[in-house]
């Protein structure tokens, strides 16, 4: 019915200050056990994953050391001061260190090439451990201090002593001074990680008392923190600066200050802590050193180009971006002793964008795929390493293929929230300019009788809740509206037109119900049985009405030709989607899976030809999802399925109250000649051949059994069977194609289509 522009503004403020839900317009509405069961899927899969991963570095290790064996043959060669340096990891948990590792279960184990001791080889970076075992070469006899900085626990032993442990799980710094002997020490290490997102470990050892220059038994240990697990403060501008911002005298004191990392939110890998929206970024940091590493390295992150300068050098250009932190190691570094300054440009130009940096020292960068090119020869000639190097290729590939696949979850809803409760008003003309008097949220006045039992104007407690106060209003069994219209919709899907015809439209504008006391009574009975819709179904279903023969009473029709009184049942064709999932059925290619994302059935190519990407603008489903129920075909406006486009599907435009049934030469030619029919027409022969029995007659009443869903008659029977013969005889038409001639007719037959 027509109402106020006051009742149309007063409902709108129903569905004002509405936003995505958290900025996403998916929320979970899975059950406690729906949720639990999904997550053991997804554990399972990570734990696949992480030992797909433990091979991979057991392998890369090998084919390191066997790669690079000409370049280190003894241990004095080494830039390291650890030898023969092996692995055990552990996945577990614990609340801090174990006492001993030896009693536990290792996951796997290998060498270190690097002779470092690092976390490369935890698959994982929470619940996990690592023990280290191998030789310390000593220069001379002496007391040695060893420094330990970590997130997480560790335990250093030499030559059997304990010489330093901290066992909480927060881990931190802490150092112990032994006496050693010259030559070649046991040492072990032990680390472990309870649940810190981004774990570390730094170990380095000098002569007790500071004597002489730090040596790292690390692969990296930090200069210069990145701002993944803590922000770093930074000074930056938005502004181009002068040519000598990259200098160390140069002053920033009129520059922001911010924490690290710098970009927008959802850039891959990124952990913004201040936002970077335009189009560059300048930073600078200063930091002390006290002495200058033999090796330095970059541990960066930028999306997209970035320069980083040390001391007024430039040390990196690097174009494009990264989707995670990553190690470069520098052929320069510039670094001196004591005050060293970092200054760094990043460029944006669309997509993401994310700076952020760190430096390290002493990092151990070998790109094994880079390794593989430059030992290509070595390997060719060497049939256990393309062995080697084929089994680490194909797990990789596993290993990516399994990172890309997603644990389907489909308990997943369309949501938003109510955010405010900002005063709406009517708009003069529709004018958002024009603000008239302001309203508050109500019902329409032709509907406020059913609302009688909620309290309007809402209270202030309500004000967050207001689409909530419409949904119970709607679902209220003392509103007659919604029982009616429901009730009406499922006796439109029976009897392909409602009681009311106009389904959308209950009011004036729309037609009257045919048995009103008939909807009432219906609505009555839906609402007492619980709104149950299988309920309804079956009360329908089993009714006379129901029941009733299509068949013409001469009288009855003179009367009521329209047949509003329901005196027949009207002789219904099957809608696009039940033609189409009937022949897929009958064919025996009919895929019952439930759920899952949208399947694309092939389409002909001058269907195809009208878009202006023929080949990217529909997807290819395998044959098997191909066939699923067409309530899972993709429906885009501009392409459709040609048999359920012939027989009438919704329009793709708008909303459709009522399917309208059409009769048009076309049907009968896509019927016919369809490459779909056709196609399925075939199958539904190959399934009477394989199920009908070896007799023409058998597979003749076996098909038509199929198609009418009855037992055939006799005399169906037989012209059926006569039409092959003929075929056969006459036409001299293979057997077989005879066959399917007879299923494609089969397929065509009124009363496979029709419902009567």
């Amino acid at each position: 019915d027509p109402i106020s522009i006051k009742d149309y503004y007063s409902f709108l403020a129903f569905f004002n200050d509405i936003t995505p839900h958290s900025n996403n317009p998916l929320v979970d509405i899975g059950t406690p056990a729906q949720k639990q069961e999904h997550q053991i899927k997804v554990d399972h899969k990570k734990l696949a994953e992480e030992k797909l991963q433990d091979q991979i570095f057991k392998l890369e290790e090998e084919l390191k050391a066997t790669l690079l064996e000409p370049t280190n043959q003894t241990p004095d060669h080494s830039d390291t001061d650890l030898v023969d340096l092996t692995y055990r990891f552990y996945r577990d948990t614990w609340d801090q260190l174990p006492d001993d590792f030896d009693q536990l279960r290792e996951e796997t184990e290998g060498q270190i090439v690097s002779n470092r001791f690092t976390l490369r080889p935890a698959s994982r970076n929470k619940s996990i451990g690592l023990v280290f075992e191998g030789k310390l070469r000593v220069p001379a006899d002496d007391d040695y201090t060893f420094h330990i900085n970590s997130i997480g626990g560790s335990r250093l032993w030499i030559n059997g002593q304990k010489v330093t442990e901290l066992v909480k799980a927060k881990g931190g710094y802490h150092q112990g001074t032994v006496a050693l002997m010259a030559g070649y020490q046991p040492i072990r290490l032990e680390y472990f990680n309870q649940n810190a997102d981004f774990p570390s470990l730094q170990v380095y050892w000098s002569l007790s008392g500071e004597r002489g220059q730090r040596r790292h038994l690390s692969d990296a240990t930090t200069i210069l923190s990145n701002s993944r697990s803590t922000g770093q403060p930074w000074s930056y501008t938005f502004e181009p600066p002068t040519e000598d911002w990259i200098k160390l005298n140069f002053d920033d004191s009129e520059w922001e200050t911010g924490i690290g990392g710098f970009g927008t939110h959802g850039t891959p890998g990124a952990v913004v802590r201040t936002v970077w929206s335009t189009p560059q970024i300048w930073l600078r940091k200063t930091f002390e050193l006290d002495h200058i590493p033999t090796r330095v390295g970059l541990n960066l992150h930028h999306d997209e180009d970035v320069q980083v300068f040390i001391n007024g050098t430039r040390v990196t250009n690097r174009r494009g971006y990264l989707t995670s932190y990553r190690t470069v190691d520098l052929k320069k570094s510039a670094l001196k002793i004591g005050q060293n300054v970092i200054a760094v440009n990043c460029i944006q130009t669309g997509g993401g964008q994310y700076i952020d940096v760190g430096i390290v020292a002493n990092p151990v960068v070998t790109d094994i795929d880079e390794l593989l090119k430059q030992h290509t020869d070595q390997i060719e000639a060497s049939p256990d390493l393309q062995v080697q190097v084929e089994q680490h290729q194909k797990l990789k590939k596993e290993r990516d293929d399994s990172r890309k696949k997603k644990i389907p979850y489909s308990y997943m809803a369309l949501a938003v929230q109510d955010v405010g409760t900002s005063q709406v008003h009517i708009l003069e003309r529709g004018n958002p300019r024009l603000q008239g008097d302001p309203v508050e949220p109500s019902f329409p006045t032709v509907l406020r009788h059913s609302a009688s039992h909620l309290k309007l104007p809402l209270e202030e407690d309500q004000s967050k809740t207001k689409r909530r106060v419409v949904a119970e209003w709607i679902a209220n069994p003392e509103n007659p509206m919604t029982a009616r219209v429901m009730v009406n919709r499922i006796w439109q899907h029976h009897f392909s037109r409602g009681i009311v015809r106009s389904s959308n439209d209950f009011g004036k504008f729309g037609t009257q119900a045919t048995h009103s006391k008939l909807l009432d009574w219906l609505a009555h009975e839906f609402v007492s049985n619980q709104w149950r819709i299988k309920s309804l179904h079956k009360k329908i279903m089993m009714s006379n009405t129901y029941q009733m023969s299509a068949q013409v009473n001469e009288e009855a029709l003179v009367v009521d030709p329209l047949n509003d009184l329901f005196w027949r049942f009207d002789i219904r064709r099957l809608t696009a989607e039940e033609i189409r999932d009937s022949v897929l059925s009958v064919s025996g290619n009919l895929n019952e899976k439930l759920g899952g994302p949208s399947v694309f059935p092939e389409l002909p190519e001058e269907v195809l030809a009208t878009s202006s990407q023929p080949t990217r603008v529909w997807g290819k489903s395998p044959l098997e999802e191909a066939n699923r129920r067409s309530v899972y075909v993709k429906v885009k406006r501009s392409l459709l399925v040609p048999i359920l486009n012939q027989f009438d599907m919704a329009n793709t435009d708008s909303t459709c109250a009522v399917r309208f049934m059409t009769m048009v030469p076309t049907q009968s030619l896509t019927m016919l000649n369809g490459k779909f029919i056709n196609q399925q027409a075939v199958a539904f022969a190959e399934r009477i051949r394989q199920q009908g029995g070896s007799d023409l007659t058998d597979q003749i009443q076996f098909g038509l059994r199929l198609v009418l869903s009855r037992q055939p008659s006799i005399e169906e029977i037989a012209w059926a069977t006569e039409f092959v013969e003929t075929l056969a005889k006459k036409e001299q038409v293979d057997k077989k194609v005879a066959l399917d001639r007879f299923a494609l007719l089969a397929l065509n037959l009124n009363e496979f289509i029709f419902l009567d």
